[in-house]
């Protein structure tokens, strides 16, 4: 089951930087039924003025705040890329 999930499960922790990096670079947004783009437009009118920006929601998301269920329903996963070098495990 791990090998079948493995490309699409990033293991360990992240800091503040790279989660905020992610946000930035990698961030959509669920409204609707579309998939938008990370603005602090549509931040703002979707959590009604509680979180303004991009900034706001990175830290709510990484101290872990009450409303982290409503903050994750709202972005779509992030889409990483493969390893470049590949990957390197035991073939057993």
């Amino acid at each position: 089951m791990l090998q079948k999930a493995k490309d699409y499960i990033a293991y360990g922790f992240i800091d503040y930087e790279l989660l905020r990096k992610l946000m930035y670079m990698r961030g959509f947004a669920k409204i609707g039924n579309s998939k938008v783009p990370l603005t602090n437009e549509n931040i703002e009118t979707t959590f009604n003025g509680k979180y303004r920006c991009i900034e706001e929601l990175v830290y709510a998301i990484y101290s872990g705040c009450d409303d982290i269920k409503e903050i994750l329903s709202f972005l779509y996963p992030f889409s990483l890329s493969a390893a470049r070098g590949g990957f390197r495990g035991n073939k057993a």
